[in-house]
């Protein structure tokens, strides 16, 4: 699979041990896969170091609609990334990502303000979600 052509929030999984990557993060293609192979790998006895997800407070989006979904462009350049421990993220809005219902993340609150009223959706805190959050998308 190739990350940068699929549409929406992307994120990265850096452990610890760094296996079964070998060295290298575990990329994903969407908000959600990211959070659901992160809960995955500490049930499973893995330390995460870090998370990180597309800070679309960072990049110049484009909304683009597929069908009927509302979908963002894709950004996968370092620069685009952001730790959650700095994000806001948004869920239950009508963007929808690679794989489905997306969580979008933020690092500027008037960015998150100005998506609810777009897009709709709740605001949290990124560290916030777990498995619950995932379950209710």
């Amino acid at each position: 699979m190739i990350i940068e052509d699929h549409p929406g929030p992307v994120g990265q999984v850096h452990f610890e041990d760094d296996e079964p990557e070998g060295g290298r993060p575990a990329q994903f293609c969407s908000s959600v896969c990211t959070y659901t192979y992160r809960f995955d790998a500490e049930d499973a006895g893995r330390q995460p170091i870090v998370t990180f997800l597309t800070d679309y407070s960072r990049v110049d989006e484009e909304v683009f609609r597929a069908g009927g979904d509302v979908l963002f462009s894709s950004h996968v350049e370092a620069a685009a990334f952001a730790p959650t421990t700095e994000l806001t993220v948004v869920v239950g809005s009508e963007v929808s990502g690679a794989m489905g219902p997306a969580i979008v993340p933020f690092g500027d609150e008037a960015d998150v303000e100005s998506f609810l009223a777009e897009y709709g959706g709740q605001s949290m805190d990124a560290e916030a979600v777990d498995r619950g959050t995932l379950e209710a998308l």
